[in-house]
Formats: structure tokens, C-alpha cells, sequence
């Protein structure tokens, strides 16, 4: 899977929320949040973001919870240029194959193509901050902190 993120500190016990049953959804996968408490990767704009996969979701297995890590330390693969210290936000659109992909706060508001300033910023706001420094599709650390 491409951005798939891996824990490497345990910040957090991973919180339980609600998946639908016929989605399938892969460990390590970056989540966004829907009412009511609902965990799904769907990309769309807009909505906060719910966090990181703690398990694999198996498409219609008859589970409807999974639980999401919000705090920790992980690797991740970076969509553009990110120092260590930047704050840190997930977007659409970008990454590989288009699927979402994580960027320095600043560079993703003033560089997602097709993208206004003020819609890049509402993508989901900051959800944690850089270890390292890495360029496009390096992998790197990062603190997520949601």
C-alpha cells in the first residue's frame, strides 16, 4: 500500500471506532473522522482526521470497530520537501497514485496543484510534527500528535 505508516513508538493505546462492514481497510492506513465516531479512508475534503490504523479491516469479515492510534511515534513516506520540526498535515491528492499523502504544513497550502490556498488549509489542519527532514517520498518519523 502506498503511505502506509508504521508505528515505532506507542504513545497511546489506539482508540476504538466505528467501521463500516463492507470496507476494507489496511494497517497503517490514515484515517479521517465521520459522525459518529466513524473511521473511514475516504478522501474527500473537510473532515478531521481520525488517525492511523492500529489493524487490518477485512471487507465484509462482520466487524464494525477498528481501532486508531492518535498519538505516537511513526515512519511515514513524505509528499514534497519537509524539515524536521515542520508542522505536518495530511491532504488529498497528493502522494503516490493520488491516494493522500503527508506534507509540511506550509508547503501543502501554498502547493497542492488545483488547489486554492484557502482549501488546501481547511484539508484537515495540522496533525503532528517532523523528527526528520526528507525529501519527496523519502520515509521518515514523525510525531502524530491529533
Amino acid at each position: 500500500m502506498a503511505n502506509e505508516w508504521t508505528l515505532l513508538v506507542e504513545q497511546e493505546p489506539p482508540v476504538p471506532m466505528t467501521v463500516a462492514n463492507g470496507t476494507g481497510i489496511e494497517k497503517g492506513t490514515f484515517l479521517r473522522l465521520f459522525e459518529p465516531n466513524t473511521a473511514s479512508h475516504a478522501l474527500g475534503t473537510g473532515k478531521p482526521m481520525a488517525g492511523v490504523a492500529a489493524s487490518e479491516k477485512i471487507a465484509n469479515d462482520g466487524n464494525t470497530t477498528i481501532g486508531v492510534y492518535r498519538k505516537g511515534i511513526f515512519r511515514a513516506t513524505a509528499s514534497g520537501a519537509i524539515t524536521a520540526g515542520d508542522a505536518l498535515q495530511y491532504a488529498p491528492g497528493v502522494g503516490a497514485g493520488g491516494d493522500g499523502g503527508l506534507a509540511s504544513y506550509a508547503n501543502t497550502v501554498m502547493a497542492i496543484p488545483g488547489y486554492s490556498v484557502s482549501t488546501a488549509a481547511s484539508f484537515g489542519g495540522v496533525i503532528g510534527r517532523a523528527m526528520e527532514t526528507a525529501a519527496d517520498a523519502d520515509t521518515f518519523r514523525l510525531h502524530l500528535n491529533i
